[in-house]
């Protein structure tokens, strides 16, 4: 049902005219001037871990 209908769907802010972009658009307000951190890694259970390994 959804691929005969690809034509109603928009894949690009311009396929919706009228829509203002800053309601489709987000942006996160971080300063350029700030270094990335990394987060640690968390710590996974023995029996979390051994299953890890199995797969």
């Amino acid at each position: 049902m959804l691929k005969s209908n690809v034509d109603l769907f928009a894949w690009q802010p311009s396929d919706m005219p009228g829509i203002d972009e800053s309601v489709i658009t987000h942006k996160l307000s971080i300063s350029p001037d700030i270094k990335p951190v990394s987060q640690r890694k968390r710590k996974i259970g023995e029996e979390r871990r051994a299953t890890i390994i199995e797969e």
